[in-house]
């Protein structure tokens, strides 16, 4: 009987071990699967929202261009001059706007994406 309980309290201490090192079950290949799916759908949200904010840009920019050369025109009596040169001068207006838009979106994805393992480092910290 003296081998039978040194046994038990074996087993129980590996138990209580191994409920100790094991926090939550480990991921399945699905589980992974799905969330990463999950992440890349989010990005790829992120970049057709990017995308339709620099084309409302755009047109805003062209129509702005268009409508104020053909005021001008009517007003000045200068039939194509306004119009026409108001639109080559809003390309590339938009070229630099599109630009800025672009650069500054994607510093903010590029920075969301490094504090998220900052953030993982400073969890596993508090859980050791």
């Amino acid at each position: 009987m003296g081998n039978r309980g040194r046994n038990l309290v074996v087993l129980r201490k590996i138990d209580a071990i191994s409920l100790l090192v094991i926090k939550s079950p480990p991921m399945s290949k699905t589980q992974e699967q799905t969330e990463k799916k999950h992440s890349e759908y989010a990005f790829n949200l992120t970049l057709a929202a990017i995308a339709g904010q620099v084309g409302c840009l755009t047109m805003v920019i062209i129509l702005a261009a268009l409508f104020g050369g053909l005021w001008l025109d009517s007003r000045l009596g200068t039939k194509p001059m306004f119009t026409i040169g108001l639109l080559f001068i809003s390309i590339p207006i938009t070229l630099l706007l599109m630009f800025w838009v672009v650069k500054a979106a994607t510093s903010r994805l590029q920075t969301g994406s490094e504090q998220k393992p900052a953030q993982t480092q400073t969890e596993e910290g508090n859980d050791q």
